[in-house]
């Protein structure tokens, strides 16, 4: 989308955007010249590295990069698990890891993070550094729900699009009580996500506690492996 006001700053750069500029999803202004530039994964904006960390200046100014950044923003997270009727009843250790041991710890999956459990003793939760602050709320609040599902024992053979889909609904009510313009486009892609687990999954999961309730869901979950 582009428009015409003098004295524009670009969010980008920082040089004045001229005559013209580009505006993302959250209404911030760009150069025309970095449109080719490699877009953010988050809000579409030009990125300056290129891959799976791609980020803007404005998402990258919010990435979880290290264990005090995790202590600092997990009490606020944990009190909209809360908030949502989400408490595990041992707490668990949230742990950075870099991408290259999420890939050791993960195998095939590509994932931001992963529940570390034996039985119904959850070990810790792994998510990925560097991830910015509603993609990292998102995956502590999915892989919480998967601790959540362990300590309450859940059959461990519980089909993977209805798991995986649960998990993916309680992130996405998790981000919908966020105050950043951010965690609307982390929904979105949550909404329009092609994978058979994490968007059709999640899709009919929610469908299906629109139509019966969380409860129902989760007591047929629990007792016969599916949804109601």
């Amino acid at each position: 989308m582009s428009g015409s006001a003098p004295e524009q700053v670009c969010t980008f750069c920082g040089d004045n955007v001229g005559r013209q500029w580009l505006i993302n999803a959250l209404g911030e202004v760009f150069c025309v010249s970095h449109e080719s530039a490699p877009r953010c994964r988050t809000c579409g904006s030009p990125a300056a590295a290129s891959g799976s960390e791609r980020y803007c200046p404005g998402c990258a100014a919010t990435r979880v990069l290290d264990q005090g950044r995790v202590r600092e923003v997990l009490p606020a997270i944990r009190d909209g698990l809360h908030g949502l009727g989400i408490r595990l009843s041992t707490p668990v250790q949230v742990e950075l890891v870099s991408r290259d041991v999420m890939r050791d710890l993960a195998g095939p999956w590509d994932t931001s993070g992963l529940t570390i459990s034996s039985g119904d003793r959850v070990l810790r939760l792994t998510v990925v550094a560097g991830l910015p602050l509603m993609w990292f709320g998102a995956a502590v609040c999915h892989e919480a729900m998967h601790a959540w599902l362990a300590q309450h024992r859940f059959p461990d053979n519980l089909a993977s699009p209805l798991c995986e889909g649960l998990c993916q609904l309680t992130a996405f009510s998790w981000l919908r009580r966020q105050d950043d313009p951010r965690a609307a486009l982390v929904r979105q892609s949550m909404e329009t996500d092609p994978d058979p687990d994490y968007g059709a999954g999640f899709r009919t999961v929610r469908d299906a506690v629109a139509r019966h309730g969380l409860t129902t869901v989760l007591s047929t979950m629990r007792h016969h492996g599916r949804l109601p």
